[in-house]
């Protein structure tokens, strides 16, 4: 018995797999004979559609990974993500009942047509989708064919960076279509946009939201085409820079302030200013490397940075000049052989002043006094433009 009921094991196994295989066949077979079918005297160079005058709608969908980098010295915008396009073509459509209910594809892009698109801001050698692209595209039965690549883009994006670093930046994606000539398409709202489903937060930069428009372009003579801009716009996380410039900046400009308590005597004035004036040259330079160079979009932190420097450096001339005034000596008049000349009877009659020794050192502290006025006036002004101009500059770029 046991025997018997191995060999029927055996049996039933073999039935089993040969049915399998026989299916897969089967399918593998149907799969063949309707690329044959689908593909039998299909042109790549020939418009998708029954009705030459009739417009092939197109969807771009992007899906970002991540924020690589934003430079604001290059005007680039960097990003790893997954760019998508869709469309219909009408010589690739089937009745799935008559191929074993078989409702997709995949076949190799440069075996079908491809709608000629570019960014045309985009920066790497990657940005048209070309004939002779390589990769897999997904068909469907209804003729809707989907082409998904990972993409490294670099677009250049105009930032602003007025209100640094309390900026928010707007880059643009510019789809323009290269082959408008022989094969016109339009774009589909439905199927265009950015997903951020797999996007990872940036440490540096924050994803406000995205956009998008489909604004015609007349740049080139005698020819008008419909683009395809997705605007992403981003928000600058500020707390790196309040805590590591702006703060320690901050502190310096109190402590210029506070040299002016030092004693004169005490002879630090002048090395406590003059060190205090480097370090705001070390920041302004370090500011500086990382803006673009640009005249027209100053940046207004980095225009109150070089203010706290304009003013730690005269602090340091006015400083020099109190010093210079402290330790003037004074020279009394000299005086005549004659007992009874003006000059003697004049200083006779000046008082105890006449020859005061001090009256340069109580000089010195009075103006210097003065002097640190006009420093806390001028620093004083200087916070309120920082912060009127970040304020109003930042309502002017989330318009």
């Amino acid at each position: 018995m046991g025997r018997i009921y191995v060999k029927r094991m055996r049996v039933l196994t073999f039935l089993f797999v040969s049915s399998l295989y026989l299916g897969l066949s089967s399918s593998s077979n149907t799969e063949k004979r309707l690329l044959t079918d689908l593909f039998n005297g299909y042109d790549t160079q020939l418009k998708p559609v029954k009705n030459y005058t009739d417009d092939i709608i197109v969807g771009v969908q992007m899906f970002p990974f991540l924020i690589r980098e934003v430079d604001e010295r290059l005007q680039t915008f960097s990003t790893s993500l997954w760019i998508g396009y869709n469309w219909k073509d009408e010589n690739l459509m089937w009745n799935s009942s008559n191929y074993d209910g078989i409702t997709g594809l995949r076949v190799n892009i440069d075996k079908i047509w491809i709608p000629g698109i570019c960014i045309i801001n985009e920066l790497t050698d990657k940005k048209c989708l070309n004939f002779d692209e390589k990769g897999m595209a997904f068909l469907i039965y209804n003729g809707f064919v989907y082409y998904l690549k990972p993409f490294e883009s670099t677009i250049q994006c105009k930032l602003d960076v007025t209100a640094y670093p309390f900026d928010e930046q707007i880059c643009t994606y510019i789809f323009y279509p290269y082959s408008n000539i022989a094969h016109d398409f339009g774009y589909s709202a439905n199927m265009t946009g950015f997903d951020l489903t797999f996007f990872e937060k940036n440490e540096e930069w924050e994803v406000l939201s995205t956009s998008k428009s489909f604004p015609l372009d007349d740049r080139m003579p005698g020819s008008v085409v419909r683009t395809a801009r997705l605007n992403v716009i981003l928000k600058r996380r500020p707390s790196y820079v309040i805590i590591n410039i702006f703060i320690p900046i901050f502190i310096l400009s109190v402590l210029n302030l506070l040299s002016f308590l030092l004693p004169i005597e005490s002879g630090e004035k002048m090395g406590m200013v003059l060190a205090i004036f480097l370090t705001f040259a070390v920041f302004v330079t370090l500011i500086s490397d990382s803006m673009p160079k640009s005249s027209v979009n100053l940046s207004m932190f980095g225009n109150y940075v070089a203010g706290q420097l304009i003013i730690s450096g005269l602090t340091i001339i006015l400083e020099t000049i109190v010093i210079k005034i402290y330790f003037k000596e004074y020279t009394p008049a000299a005086e005549s052989r004659d007992d009874h000349s003006f000059h003697k009877y004049f200083h006779n009659n000046q008082g105890s002043d006449s020859y005061d020794a001090d009256r340069w050192k109580r000089f010195a502290v009075k103006l210097e006094r003065y002097f640190c006025a006009f420093i806390v006036l001028a620093t004083i002004a200087t916070i309120i433009y920082l912060i009127l101009g970040v304020t109003v500059m930042r309502r002017t770029v989330t318009q």
